[in-house]
């Protein structure tokens, strides 16, 4: 009698915040990936109403190219272009900035944090 395996589940790694940063890309390279990957969904979700052919019409692409996009092969498209892509599509496109906290590293650099350490001297 043979008897069944039993099958475990392993967890092989779990992010830390942005699986971007995860990849081992630097900081500048992670952010444009970030910019790119969120754009290229929108334009994905967009696509859906429209044919290959329509969307070759469309963004004046080939259908080569076309295929790209829908297959999500974004390393092959510029962030100019995606921006292009998108306004074709009637997607509105911004760079939203947002304040976070600063670095320690650089919070140290202040001068308000070098008065403040030298205050504390006194």
């Amino acid at each position: 009698m043979m008897r069944k395996s039993s099958k475990q589940s392993v967890i092989g790694h779990v992010t830390e915040g942005s699986v971007f940063d995860d990849l081992g890309l630097s900081p500048k390279k992670a952010a444009s990936v970030k910019l790119k990957a969120d754009l290229h969904r929108k334009i994905a979700k967009r696509a859906e109403h429209y044919s290959q052919k329509q969307l070759q019409t469309i963004l004046s692409e080939t259908q080569s190219r076309i295929s790209q996009l829908l297959r999500g092969r974004i390393s092959g498209f510029t962030l100019d272009m995606l921006v292009y892509y998108a306004e074709q599509l009637g997607i509105h496109s911004q760079i939203k900035t947002t304040q976070s906290k600063m670095p320690k590293k650089i919070q140290r650099q202040t001068p308000a944090f070098r008065l403040a350490a030298l205050r504390r001297r006194a």
